[in-house]
């Protein structure tokens, strides 16, 4: 992934293979970008950090968000086509206010998983 002065793609910037356990390393050393993922009872966390620069579509992130299966939140402040974004979507409500630009972009997706 190349970090670009223009909007990047979604498809592109949340797509990667590389899980880190979230555990083993501390905010202050974690070369970014970073993706981790965790298992909880019935719950599937999936989170992102990303550095500042990075620019995603805010259009093209916020349908992806939503054509998520069984996701019951997400939160996160990102830098977006729109400016800095803050985004709080749960079932019953879907949030984004703008807010100042952040050291970097940070996105976290609670799943409830399959009974099957």
């Amino acid at each position: 992934m190349q970090p670009q002065s223009n909007a990047l793609s979604i498809s592109t910037t949340l797509s990667s293979d590389a899980f880190t356990n979230k555990d083993s390393q501390t905010s202050t050393d974690i070369e970014l970008p970073y993706r981790y993922h965790e298992k909880q009872q019935e719950l599937q966390l999936a989170g992102w950090r990303l550095p500042a620069h990075y620019i995603l579509k805010a259009d093209e992130l916020q349908s992806w968000l939503l054509t998520l299966p069984n996701w019951q939140r997400i939160k996160g402040v990102v830098h977006t086509s729109d400016g800095w974004l803050q985004i709080n979507f749960t079932p019953d409500s879907l949030t984004t206010s703008t807010v100042s630009a952040q050291v970097d972009s940070r996105l976290e997706i609670i799943l409830q998983l399959d009974a099957n």
